[in-house]
C-alpha cells in the first residue's frame, strides 16, 4: 500500500510538474491530487498565486509581503477539505510553499490525513471556493486502489465525489 502512495505522489508529481513546464498554469484553476492508501490519504493543491493573493510579481511592497506570508499561514490552520465524520480523518501534516516559474508564481500545498474508516470516505466538502474567489474551478485527479477519476469542479459546487475511489 505504501507503494502504491509513493507512486501516485510521484507520478502526480511529474505530471504536474510536465503540464506546468508545457503549458504554464491557468489562472482561476487550481489543481488537486487526491490518493488514498490503507488508512492514508494525501491531497496536494497547486494554484496560481494571482488566485490566492492577487498577484503574481515577485513581492516589493510589505503589504505584498505580508499577503504571501498570510497566505501560507492560513494553509498551515485552515482545512480546505473535510471528509464526513463517520470517516474519522485527522490531519497529520500540511506542507505549503510559493514555487517561481519565471513571471508566475504557484501556491503548492501538501496535506496527509490518517482515516479510520476509508470506506466511508464517500465524498470531500471544501471551502476552497468560498476562501478563494479568484478560483473558478479545480481540476481534480484521484487515484486508489480501487479506481481513479478526473473531474472539474466549478466554484460553487463545494463538494467532491470521491465514490470512484471506494471498493
Amino acid at each position: 500500500m505504501r507503494l502504491l502512495t509513493a507512486l501516485t505522489v510521484s507520478i502526480f508529481a511529474l505530471s504536474s510538474h510536465a503540464a506546468l513546464a508545457a503549458d504554464g498554469h491557468s489562472h482561476g484553476a487550481g489543481k488537486v491530487q487526491i490518493a488514498l492508501d490503507g488508512k492514508q490519504m494525501s491531497i496536494e493543491i497547486e494554484s496560481p498565486a494571482q488566485d490566492i493573493v492577487g498577484f503574481e510579481a515577485k513581492p516589493t511592497t510589505d503589504e505584498q509581503k505580508a499577503a504571501i506570508e498570510d497566505a501560507l499561514a492560513k494553509f498551515q490552520q485552515d482545512d480546505f477539505f473535510t471528509a464526513p465524520a463517520a470517516a474519522g480523518c485527522v490531519r497529520d501534516n500540511v506542507d505549503a510553499e510559493l514555487h517561481r516559474h519565471g513571471d508566475h508564481a504557484d501556491f503548492e500545498i501538501e496535506a496527509t490525513y490518517t482515516c479510520k474508516n476509508l470506506a466511508e470516505l464517500t465524498e470531500l466538502s471544501t471551502i476552497w471556493f468560498d476562501l478563494f474567489p479568484g478560483t473558478e474551478e479545480l481540476d481534480v485527479e484521484g487515484i486508489s486502489e480501487y479506481g481513479s477519476f478526473d473531474m472539474e469542479v466549478p466554484a460553487g459546487q463545494n463538494r467532491i465525489d470521491l465514490s470512484a475511489l471506494q471498493d
